[in-house]
């Protein structure tokens, strides 16, 4: 999965940032799949933390590429190299646009679109999930569109590998975006799969009936909510029983008390 020299692959165009990488639309000029394009993310290593999470995100890119399984809701790994002493991952391209450009151009979608788009993602987790990944990360801009119409999650520098046995989650690992972030991992207490789905529980009121609180004053006021679990679904009772109960489920404060994907999908 290494290609030996970055002048392999021509730039086409930039396609966004995230907080210590940038992606780009890249297209192979030599070798079998000449002219084929792929998406480019480099990081920058600028800190301690952007080395952390550049080490996470390849670790976990790599295991999902050696599975003899391929879950099509996934990134796909093709190559990696070095630039400028900074690693840069040639991935499976979307169509440059996610899930939150999708909802800022169009609006709130339908019980129907949002089911649809859920039912992927959930499929995604549930691979990520049997390999022991929890994602931590969930979140529009991290659901990237297909030219097909589909949907795969991106962005694993954030992710936690609980196969990990000899490791203890560090404060480090106990991150994501806070409204989307789980009361337990908010907290600081336990990392479980069970964090992904309080995460999909929010994307999907953010696809349906929009944010679940007001945007905080400072960060501080972020975290305090996260941790407290605060939401409200707008237009609750507008909604079918079955999204109801999914909501109710999915946004159980307690970890304990919230049930895996395999109870998930069937609501």
């Amino acid at each position: 999965m290494s290609a030996e020299m970055q002048g392999d692959f021509e730039v086409l165009r930039f396609i966004g940032r995230g907080c210590y990488s940038m992606v780009f639309e890249a297209r192979h000029t030599v070798g079998h799949d000449r002219n084929e394009s792929y998406a480019l993310k480099r990081f920058f290593l600028q800190n301690s933390s952007a080395v952390n999470c550049a080490l996470r995100e390849r670790r976990l890119l790599e295991k999902l590429a050696v599975q003899p399984i391929q879950s099509p809701f996934l990134p796909t790994l093709f190559y990696s190299f070095m630039v400028n002493n900074g690693p840069a991952f040639l991935l499976r391209e979307g169509t440059g646009c996610d899930l939150f450009d999708l909802l800022h151009s169009n609006g709130l979608l339908s019980e129907t679109q949002g089911r649809f788009y859920a039912a992927e993602i959930i499929s995604g987790l549930e691979h990520l999930h049997s390999l022991g990944i929890v994602h931590l990360d969930l979140k529009p801009e991290n659901v990237l569109m297909c030219p097909a119409g589909h949907v795969f999650i991106s962005d694993f520098d954030r992710s936690y590998d609980l196969t990990q046995s000899n490791k203890r989650p560090t404060d480090d690992d106990f991150t994501g975006t806070p409204l989307f972030m789980a009361p337990e991992i908010a907290k600081g207490e336990v990392i479980t799969t069970k964090a992904d789905v309080w995460s999909l529980g929010v994307l999907m009121a953010e696809m349906v009936a929009g944010p679940i609180r007001p945007v905080a004053k400072d960060v501080a006021e972020d975290l305090r909510w996260a941790k407290e679990g605060r939401y409200t679904i707008r237009r609750l009772k507008s909604f079918t029983k079955p999204l109801q109960a999914f909501f109710s489920t999915c946004l159980q404060r307690k970890h304990q008390q919230r049930p895996d994907l395999t109870v998930v999908r069937q609501l």
